[in-house]
């Protein structure tokens, strides 16, 4: 059974369908009639339900006015009593307005539609009613508390436009995936977006915009070539807080993260590309920088936090290092031998909100000077992005190689 907390499942496989009243908008929905608890209550109130359909998936993010206990589990389809495949989540110590309603009707190929009723006095139950039986994750992130639902049909399920897919077969004596066991999972984080545009560059190029194109290239480039699964913490325009993208990283199980960002300068004549590792630093450029890329964090970082931090990074450091140095010296030499006058401003280290927590190697990378008048220009052009997600491949390949021959020394 998944779920977080240990509680006895007193329901059937059947839910009473208490469904609340909602509005549905593109893209998210609001339960009706939900108001926060009355004072002195100890009950929370689920607040909102958004959903979206990144690549290859569902995600739905369940938003209540506090932390609480929660519980899913996957119920497999009934054809004698006419029901999907379900998966559901039971929100304890949580409370919903209980006037009658409609479900949430989604209907994109992975999820049919999302039910929340009030199943007892203090559980709250969202069902989710699929069109396939798919694989499911569950994760909570803070400030306001959610918890994330993220669903993806097995092979055989339905693609976005509800098509059943072709059972996919592998040659016998050939494995299906080219990258090493070890290297499943890749996290890339495009940096910024939505509300928050990055660094501004000559003629309005944006630096959202230019790290979400080449993030999306390069997750095709590692998927097709190298035989990896990647994930991206944003699809599109949204804005994602900062220390959201490292939980979905380690939600993901990733063994690698990657922030993507374009640098900028106050000196149009600033060029040159360099990548971070996490680390305390008393290099002024390298504090005025984390400074910059952290200004959307929701919150400060305590002592103690980077403590903790780095007591879960220490035994990544090497890895992340190591990373960092492929990754730099792999751009340096394919940008530089395509288009010449590349300057290495080198590896360093600076406390970047974004890698706290991160539970694998994990490294943050500003690719040339959006605010460079020449840089800023090409960073705009698709053969120059393919040129940049070529380097970063080949530093993640090396990076991969290397560590394969040190794992089997």
């Amino acid at each position: 059974m998944d779920g977080f907390f240990i509680r006895k499942i007193v329901s059937s496989l059947w839910i009473i369908p208490l469904v609340v009243a909602v509005s549905f908008a593109p893209g998210w929905c609001q339960p009706q009639g939900v108001s926060e608890p009355a004072q002195g209550s100890d009950l929370a109130v689920l607040r909102r339900i958004d959903y979206s359909s990144p690549a290859g998936s569902a995600k739905i993010v369940l938003e209540l006015s506090k932390e609480v206990p929660y519980e899913t589990r996957l119920l497999k389809e009934d054809p004698g009593k006419k029901l999907p495949p379900r998966i559901y989540v039971d929100l304890f110590g949580a409370r919903l307005h209980t006037d009658a309603g409609r479900p949430i009707f989604i209907q994109d190929g992975w999820v049919r539609q999302v039910r929340a009723g009030q199943f007892s006095q203090d559980v709250v139950r969202v069902v989710l009613d699929m069109n396939a039986q798919g694989s499911h994750k569950v994760y909570a992130l803070q400030e306001p508390f959610r918890l994330v639902v993220e669903v993806q049909a097995l092979t055989g399920g339905p693609d976005r436009t509800g098509v059943q897919r072709k059972e996919e077969r592998v040659s016998p004596g050939r494995s299906k995936k080219s990258g090493s066991e070890w290297l499943r999972k890749i996290v890339l984080d495009p940096g910024h977006g939505g509300k928050d545009p990055g660094a501004i560059g000559a003629g309005g190029a944006m630096e959202k915009d230019v790290v979400l194109a080449l993030a999306k290239k390069l997750a095709q480039k590692l998927k097709k070539e190298m035989g990896v699964e990647v994930t991206l913490t944003r699809q599109d325009d949204t804005f994602i807080p900062l220390e959201d993208r490292t939980a979905i990283a380690n939600a993901e199980n990733a063994d690698l993260f990657l922030s993507l960002h374009v640098n900028a300068s106050p000196n149009p004549k600033a060029r040159g590309l360099e990548t971070y590792y996490l680390d305390n630093t008393d290099d002024e450029a390298a504090i005025r920088l984390a400074a910059r890329e952290n200004a959307t964090s929701r919150r400060d970082i305590s002592d103690l936090q980077f403590i903790l931090s780095d007591l879960i990074q220490s035994s990544k450091l090497e890895d992340s290092v190591s990373l960092a140095h492929h990754l730099q010296g792999a751009v340096v030499s394919h940008m530089g031998q395509r288009y010449g006058g590349v300057v290495d401003l080198g590896v360093k280290k600076a406390l970047f909100y974004v890698l706290v927590g991160a539970r694998m190697p994990s490294v943050l990378a500003e690719v040339f000077f959006i605010t460079n008048k020449v840089e800023g220009r090409n960073l705009t052009k698709p053969a120059y992005q393919n040129a940049v997600v070529n380097a970063l491949y080949q530093g993640i390949k090396k990076y991969r190689d290397s560590a394969l021959v040190a794992k089997n020394l």
